[in-house]
């Protein structure tokens, strides 16, 4: 699996409150959707995917937030490829998978 590609669609970041004791931050990662990528032009060797993203981090007690929204574009081998789309079409991934993605 290689990156191929990489966008950022939204970024939003807001401070709400200015008081920083008792910090406390929250990441989370959420895939939003798989989907084949039939845009760009490939061998029978190699696929393409598009993941669709959004990463979020919260500075606890409403004193910040940021999120980002992107896609990545990945290269794939067809019977990967197969096997992602099959499994997200129930919304599941396996570790491997989801761990390479996130990192």
């Amino acid at each position: 699996m290689k990156l191929v590609g990489f966008n950022l669609t939204k970024i939003n970041a807001e401070r709400f409150l200015n008081n920083f004791e008792k910090l406390n931050i929250e990441t989370s990662i959420n895939i939003n959707k798989i989907e084949e990528n039939k845009l760009i032009p490939f061998k029978e060797e190699e696929k393409f995917i598009t993941i669709f993203f959004n990463y979020t981090i919260n500075y606890s007690k409403n004193i910040a937030k940021i999120e980002i929204e992107g896609r990545l574009i990945l290269s794939v081998e067809p019977k990967l490829e197969k096997e992602i789309l099959k499994k997200w079409k129930k919304k599941e991934l396996d570790e491997e998978i989801r761990l390479s993605i996130f990192n």
